[in-house]
């Protein structure tokens, strides 16, 4: 597939925590012909210099968590952003089946941390219901700082990956109307990428135990 070449001005940023079909998301921009860029690094550069050489590997981000958008925004006028999110309990249930998927780590309390573990296990696993709390909490200051920036901006779009209907038609909807060119393509199943079943982790009563707690500290503090 030919890739899609745009004004380097342009952007599609999807500034969503992940779990929330970051994986999906990224699958689709390059079904579409877009560069894609799929980790947790690029959020990074946005509160750093040099930004035009460092947005210059993609144009579709995804797995952006805490970005900082209003830089973005105001960098890359032309760009599209999309908040991406799914509902607070299954989200929440998705974060901790991921840092379970290695299993419970021997010799954590001695320093020993496994190189795979990234900043999310290692909070994890240090103190959960503290770590379970700054999740929801940091969720929903962010979430709030989003939606008040980009209240009445028509470059900006709210996906719920799990609930919204066809959300990957909107989204190249929203594309189109925004001057990003987009081919045609059959969506009739859907992108549903790199979902993590429960079976996937090997301690299964800790897990219960640690969904457990994350049901507990949701209801605290909803």
């Amino acid at each position: 597939m030919k890739t899609i070449t745009i004004s380097q001005n342009r952007k599609v940023f999807c500034i969503g925590f992940n779990k929330t079909g970051t994986t999906s998301l990224a699958e689709l921009f390059g079904s579409l012909g877009y560069r894609t860029l799929h980790n947790a690094t690029w959020p990074r550069w946005s509160f750093l210099g040099g930004m035009e050489k460092s947005y210059s590997v993609a144009t579709c981000y995804s797995d952006g968590e805490q970005a900082n958008f209003y830089r973005l925004h105001q960098h890359f006028s032309g760009s599209l952003f999309i908040l991406n999110l799914r509902e607070v309990r299954p989200w929440l249930h998705s974060r901790v089946k991921h840092v379970m998927r290695f299993g419970h780590p021997d010799g954590f309390r001695d320093g020993r941390l496994p190189r795979h573990w990234g900043p999310m296990a290692r909070e994890f696993f240090a103190n959960p219901p503290l770590a379970i709390d700054k999740w929801l909490l940091v969720r929903a200051l962010y979430h709030a700082q989003v939606r008040d920036y980009f209240a009445d901006c028509e470059q900006f779009m709210e996906i719920d990956v799990t609930r919204t209907k066809n959300w990957e038609t909107q989204i190249m909807e929203m594309m189109r109307s925004q001057g990003f060119p987009v081919i045609k393509r059959d969506l009739s199943e859907g992108v549903h990428a790199n979902k993590r079943a429960k079976s996937e982790v090997p301690d299964q009563d800790l897990l219960a135990e640690y969904l457990q707690l994350a049901d507990q500290r949701l209801e605290v503090l909803s």
